[in-house]
């Protein structure tokens, strides 16, 4: 690349004419421009080899439509949506307002794409996969693209709907993201919400305190949020005990039952081969009561890391603190001493 005019100018001891710099500039301008048509066509190929290996990795399932046949995201050929500010999902629990929208019984969640890379291999693992909502293909509202999951509460009682979000893990952000550990200006005022007052604040930062301060370090669980017929506030730095309590409470007549499923589910992620060799920062467990019936669901899979060593779920407390372990195995313990008589 070309000398800038400061450089000519301790090289040469000559300044550069208005011509030079301009066309120093300009080569500067198309070196730049040279970089993020490189950076686009990565991007592309990338995208287009996400494209075939949803297709061939979904496409043949009758039960799951995958991208052949339905969405084309190589050429942007998305199922296209219209949905007004009515569609906002009205029975979500917790997690960002104005990105997850509801039709049909089908949840439309904004796109991100690690989290489509995840479910490609979540939907790959016969244990992990009965656990998540249908994964029904992509859509696309104006320049926004959308996952099109099950509604996991489609069909139920409204009148006595209850929905429950808990995260689990120790974690609920991924610690090794270059990206968590640079100062965002963005955050310091969220920060200092929750008592962490800095002139540079990190994700990272953030994050670790916020788990610090609630159950999520301790146990490997939080509770995310309820909706019962609204939005249920809740105290962020809830005891195990309050935490215990207040699920009780929700769960009612459906405890057992939960505690029945929850075992299955925790022995399944234990066959999990993908847990095994992966963690899993930053997900919930999605629980849907209504009068009669439960369901369990995991969700959320923007934060799926594969690991250097397998990790085991009998270790309870040490696998839930190594430093870049999600402490999955040791939350779904706690939640499950949370559900004793």
């Amino acid at each position: 690349m070309a000398a800038d005019a400061d450089t000519e100018l301790r090289e040469t001891g000559r300044p550069l004419t208005r011509c030079q710099t301009m066309t120093t500039t300009l080569r500067t301008l198309a070196h730049k421009v040279k970089t993020i048509l490189k950076e686009i066509n990565d991007a592309t190929t990338e995208l287009q080899e996400m494209d075939r290996l949803m297709n061939e990795r979904l496409g043949n399932d009758d039960n799951l439509p995958g991208l052949s046949g339905y969405v084309n995201l190589s050429n942007l050929k998305l199922h296209r949506i219209d949905l007004g500010a009515s569609a906002e999902c009205n029975t979500q629990a917790a997690g960002h307002t104005g990105k997850i929208f509801q039709e049909a019984n089908i949840i439309y969640k904004e796109l991100e794409a690690p989290e489509l890379s995840a479910i490609t291999l979540i939907k790959q693992d016969k244990h992990l996969s009965p656990w998540t909502p249908r994964y029904l293909g992509l859509a696309q509202r104006d320049e926004i693209y959308f996952l099109k999951l099950e509604d996991i509460s489609a069909n139920m009682d409204r009148e006595t709907l209850t929905i429950i979000d808990i995260k689990i893990g120790t974690k609920t952000y991924q610690p090794d993201l270059p990206e968590n550990h640079e100062p965002q200006e963005r955050l310091r005022a969220k920060a200092a919400n929750y008592g962490l007052r800095a002139k540079d604040v990190t994700k990272a930062d953030f994050m670790t305190h916020k788990d610090l301060t609630s159950t999520s370090h301790d146990y490997g669980i939080h509770l995310e949020g309820i909706w019962s017929g609204t939005r249920i506030p809740i105290e962020r730095c809830l005891s195990f005990n309050s935490l215990q309590s207040l699920l009780r409470s929700y769960l009612g007549d459906h405890l057992t039952n939960f505690r029945d499923s929850l075992v299955e589910f925790y022995k399944d992620c234990q066959e999990s081969d993908l847990l095994k060799t992966h963690n899993l920062y930053g997900s919930s467990l999605l629980i849907a009561i209504d009068n009669s019936i439960h369901r369990i669901k995991m969700i959320d899979f923007s934060y799926l890391a594969e690991r250097e060593r397998p990790k085991h779920g009998q270790q309870g407390s040490v696998e839930g603190h190594e430093s870049l372990s999600d402490g999955y195995y040791f939350g779904l313990e706690s939640l499950l001493t949370l559900c004793q008589d």
